[in-house]
């Protein structure tokens, strides 16, 4: 079941061996849960969300992606009135001067088929190419974002189910340290191991070996190198 602030942050209390606020206020218990959500939700890249909200403008080829944003994994066109869906493929400006040359923001088409970043969240810029034809088609992204912030007890907290524990270890130790007792590198080291762990088992959302095909045949992915995502 999904948990809330208030129950990690009684939780951190228990590890901490403070029952009621004495020491820490849960002012800032609540700061260090956000940003053991962040710290988390960063480095597992495991909150996946699908953005369908961005509409284009006709001949207009750069929009603003969400401002929630750590990385983008798939963006989508979906011109308007069809269910025709096509991929875009990510490239970066250097790449894209051998396609569009001087026409980058001229080259009009029905739908784009690449796009380039610049910026940074909440200013992340996507430049489509060719530049959408028309008003109203759908770009959709597939990407890694952040959590919400946590205010009130009742918030949700926007973890993968199972892994609430890691939260309350970062706030162990985060405040052990400020402390100054010496047993917050214990508690680091759990949490780091902890969060190796969900790392290692939630790169994907199932167990099965991934695969190339090449012509009408499915070869290992490690054949090619290895290939690491």
């Amino acid at each position: 079941m999904p948990t809330t602030l208030g129950a990690l942050r009684q939780d951190v209390r228990n590890r901490l061996d403070e029952s009621t606020s004495r020491f820490w206020t849960d002012s800032e218990l609540n700061t260090w849960i956000n940003e053991g959500c962040r710290d988390v939700s960063r480095r597992t890249e495991t909150i996946q969300s699908f953005n369908t909200s961005l509409s284009t403008t006709q001949s207009v080829g750069k929009y603003l992606v969400p401002p929630d944003v750590i990385r983008i994994h798939r963006v989508e066109y979906k011109p308007f009135g069809t269910t025709n869906i096509y991929p875009v493929q990510a490239s970066t400006y250097q790449e894209m001067d051998q396609v569009w040359g001087i026409n980058q923001l001229s080259q009009t088409m029905s739908y784009a088929y690449n796009y380039v970043l610049w910026g940074f969240p909440p200013n992340l810029t996507m430049q489509l190419y060719p530049v959408p034809a028309s008003t109203g088609d759908t770009i959709q992204i597939f990407y890694y974002r952040l959590p919400r912030n946590l205010v009130n007890d009742t918030d949700i907290v926007e973890i993968p189910e199972g892994w609430w524990d890691l939260v309350p270890l970062y706030c162990e130790y985060v405040a052990r340290r400020k402390d100054k007792d010496e047993t917050w590198k214990d508690a680091k080291q759990l949490y780091d191991q902890t969060l190796d762990n969900m790392y290692q088992m939630t790169r994907q959302w199932h167990d099965q070996a991934r695969a190339m095909t090449i012509g009408y045949n499915a070869v290992p992915e490690w054949l090619y190198g290895g290939l690491d995502f």
